[in-house]
């Protein structure tokens, strides 16, 4: 689990009873916050960003970019650039201080252009 975090990559446990000693490994990396939990299908679907055809058909327009802030813009066209971009990359990139570069990327989420992934990684929508 540490080496696929090391790699970015998401890591996933169920949950089990806590008297298994066999389950003591998926139970501490949950109470870690190392991985992601799962209970169901629509946990891990909630995590890797899938959506059904239904929700995608179902989106109506996207908010206009005009909305935007010049520096908000800017931020906005490095994350759309990307598939998924990392908090660090952003602040690299965008060369704007993280203090500042988070509000925006809060006021980009409420206004619906971007979402947060786990692992301080964004996306467009």
């Amino acid at each position: 689990a540490d080496l696929a975090l090391s790699y970015n990559r998401d890591v996933f446990a169920i949950p089990a009873r806590i008297q298994d000693k066999g389950s003591a490994g998926c139970n501490k990396l949950i109470k870690c916050n190392k991985d992601a939990l799962v209970e169901s299908g629509r946990d891990i679907e909630y995590q890797m960003n899938w959506e059904s055809n239904q929700k995608k058909q179902s989106k109506t327009g996207q908010p206009s970019l005009f909305s935007l802030s010049p520096d908000e813009r800017k931020v906005y066209d490095l994350i759309q650039n990307e598939d998924k971009i990392s908090l660090d990359v952003l602040v690299r990139q965008s060369h704007i201080d993280i203090s500042t570069l988070m509000s925006m990327i809060i006021e980009l989420e409420f206004k619906g252009f971007v979402r947060s992934l786990p692992g301080n990684r964004y996306v467009a929508l």
